[in-house]
């Protein structure tokens, strides 16, 4: 999706952990490795970004939020409101796209997969893989430092 702001997008991203490992994607312009994710759309809040682009960008369809809580009803004036709880980030950051005046806002989440299966789609990514410890501490493979810090604490907090 192009840039929704002149300035600053809010992107929604995801640390998928399976088995110790986690996956990450080749993101095709930044040729990076990165988490899943993407811009947040006008009629999206960050969840409902998230688990778009997981279908999208790796064929998953159920992924358990780590901390997640969903929903909570709230009792005012005898009447009950329903208000959806929004679960915290694990991290956030704001940063230059590309290096140039464009920002993204990160809200970035760890989440949990029942299955290592996963398709990658060309028009998405050009590579999808799962990392272990080991893989991610590894200085031949090349990460940029706070993939490298979040992807280790993503496995770590989800495996717990």
């Amino acid at each position: 999706m192009p840039h929704i702001h002149e300035l600053i997008d809010f992107i929604a991203e995801i640390y998928v952990v399976h088995s110790n490992k986690v996956l990450l994607t080749k993101h095709k312009t930044v040729k990076q490795w990165l988490p899943i994710g993407g811009h947040i759309e006008l009629n999206e809040d960050p969840i409902q970004a998230l688990k778009r682009e997981i279908k999208e960008e790796s064929g998953l369809e159920e992924i358990e939020l780590v901390h997640q809580i969903k929903y909570a009803k709230i009792d005012k004036t005898n009447a009950f409101v329903l208000l959806k709880l929004l679960p915290t980030p694990f991290f956030m950051d704001i940063h230059c796209y590309t290096g140039g005046k464009h920002k993204h806002i990160d809200l970035t989440y760890i989440g949990k997969s029942k299955t290592d299966k996963v398709k990658t789609l060309k028009s998405e990514s050009d590579e999808l893989r799962w990392f272990s410890i080991d893989d991610l501490n590894n200085q031949k493979n090349k990460f940029l430092p706070v993939i490298r810090y979040c992807a280790r604490k993503a496995i770590e907090i989800a495996e717990k």
